[in-house]
């Protein structure tokens, strides 16, 4: 679906809003560290939207074709999953340790 610019606009204000709604009310009961960490995402909010502000600007209804456009990152990490024992393993090679494959060519 097409939007024109100007939806854009709206889309992001209302997005940026929204989150900033969140934000406070997740730290609004958490006294000064709270405060602190709030402002911080704030501030990382206010940075993300000014970035889709100008990529509206300047490319209009092809901003979201960027890769970069209303891209919300969270920190990524956390426990590494290993691969369950068991099960069975297709294939020919190192990992099954069998077949006889043969190159022509």
């Amino acid at each position: 679906m097409a939007r024109s610019s100007k939806n854009l606009f709206k889309k992001i204000v209302d997005d940026s809003l929204k989150r900033d709604k969140k934000i406070k009310k997740k730290y609004e009961d958490r006294g000064g560290v709270g405060e602190g960490q709030a402002n911080k995402e704030l501030e990382k909010e206010r940075d993300e939207y000014h970035k889709d502000y100008n990529l509206v600007s300047y490319y209009g209804k092809d901003a979201p074709k960027a890769r970069s456009f209303n891209t919300r990152r969270k920190a990524s990490g956390g426990k590494v999953k290993k691969m369950g024992m068991g099960g069975k393993c297709r294939g020919m090679g190192a990992a099954t340790r069998g077949g006889a494959f043969t190159r022509n060519g």
